[in-house]
């Protein structure tokens, strides 16, 4: 009965522990942003911001005032993004988003760069 009872507990916890940590290979995982290029042509430098990715989740994190968590669902070549506990949509905008809600076109050129593109701005990143 014992070596029963300790052979499905190690089967469980083989079965939880080597289930699928990540659903899309090329997109999750930890990207740090290279630059931000607005919708008006303005281009500015943004490495202290980073995007990572796992599951459903995503965490967007700049180093000099915080970090959201949300969830996203990547659907074909778009990446739709919902932020939670955002204070106001400006509170997006450091981040490269106009809103709380958004919807990006992703490019994954190769597997260390990634190209994310709204109507409001594009984000390129570097894998971190």
């Amino acid at each position: 009965m014992k070596r029963k009872s300790i052979f499905l507990l190690l089967l469980v916890s083989c079965m939880t522990a080597c289930g699928p940590m990540y659903e899309y290979r090329h997109l999750d995982g930890f990207w740090q942003m290279s630059q931000i290029t607005y919708s008006n042509g303005e281009t500015k430098k943004a490495e202290d911001i980073y995007y990572g990715f796992q599951l459903h989740l995503i965490n967007i994190k700049n180093l000099n005032s915080g970090s959201y968590f949300g969830k996203f669902a990547y659907v074909g070549d778009s990446l739709y993004v919902h932020i939670t506990g955002a204070p106001s949509q400006e509170a997006m905008h450091p981040y490269g988003m106009n809103d709380t809600l958004q919807r990006f076109k992703v490019d994954i050129p190769n597997g260390d760069k990634l190209i994310l593109e709204s109507d409001y701005a594009r984000l390129e990143f570097r894998k971190y």
